[in-house]
């Protein structure tokens, strides 16, 4: 579903024969898989992924100094360790990109495709997964009939508990409204939020706790979802909200200011029983 759910017949970039495609809306992201990763070795680890550029797709890296990525060249899940070897953790069509390393570096989150015919990488609706890197099993998973349930990133919960933030949208629905959920490795799958605005842009975690989220939502304003609760609240106006030394801020009528979260807090208006 990733990020900008648009009216489109298609996305754009790479070759046609090898890009997921989402019928009738087209992902524009920059965490799209569509777009090729240029990743320096700083970035993921003493290995370079610029041999092939755009052939690997959201490459995390792993405490050992590995990066897990998608090969968009089959779907498969790999894992390229620092002395070039390269190990297939999940065969092809299993993975169509969007990968979260968790906090502790143990357990990954990714899109997995739904219903992929044999040899395609035309991807239509996608599910979340979650891969334990020690036991190299898929240990947790959501799919949903007709909807795209989307892997944001991991925050952890008031007892410590590591957990991958879902986004799902019905692609048979009418509106443009998202569910937030939170998938655990041992299974478990809650609802956060309910009727958000759709991304248009990847959401964020705030550095410290990630407890905090924040993403554009397309028509000028920023969402702000504190994942803890549920709480979400829409700043009309605030655009290239980002996570800084001074809190969250952004820009209003290309002035910078600087989000006071606790005063926000105020508003309960969105909050989930």
């Amino acid at each position: 579903m990733l990020f900008a759910l648009v009216s489109s017949t298609g996305c754009s970039g790479g070759d046609a024969g090898a890009v997921p495609r989402t019928p009738d809306r087209a992902v524009t992201s920059s965490e799209s898989p569509e777009a090729p990763e240029t990743v320096s070795a700083d970035q993921v680890g003493p290995v370079s992924l610029l041999a092939e550029p755009g052939s690997r797709w959201s490459p995390v890296r792993a405490p050992d100094g590995s990066v897990v990525y998608a090969d968009s060249e089959d779907l498969s899940l790999k894992r390229l360790f620092p002395d070039g070897e390269v190990r297939e953790l999940l065969p092809a069509g299993s993975a169509a990109g969007f990968l979260h390393m968790s906090p502790g570096g143990r357990y990954v989150g990714f899109a997995a495709p739904i219903e992929l015919p044999p040899g395609s990488t035309q991807v239509g609706l996608y599910g979340a997964a979650i891969m334990d890197l020690e036991s190299g099993e898929v240990v947790a998973a959501r799919t949903r009939e007709g909807a795209f349930t989307h892997p944001h990133g991991w925050y952890r919960d008031g007892w410590g508990h590591d957990k991958l933030v879902v986004s799902e949208w019905d692609a048979r629905q009418a509106g443009d409204a998202m569910d937030l959920h939170a998938l655990a490795p041992d299974g478990g799958f809650a609802q956060v939020a309910r009727g958000l605005p759709l991304a248009h842009t990847p959401p964020q975690f705030s550095p410290d706790d990630h407890k905090w989220m924040h993403y554009e939502d397309g028509v000028g304003n920023t969402v702000l979802v504190y994942v803890e609760s549920g709480w979400f609240h829409t700043i009309p106006g605030l655009r290239s909200p980002a996570w800084t030394e001074a809190g969250l801020t952004g820009e209003v009528d290309g002035q910078q200011v600087r989000v006071p979260l606790s005063a926000l807090m105020g508003d309960r208006t969105h909050e989930e029983d």
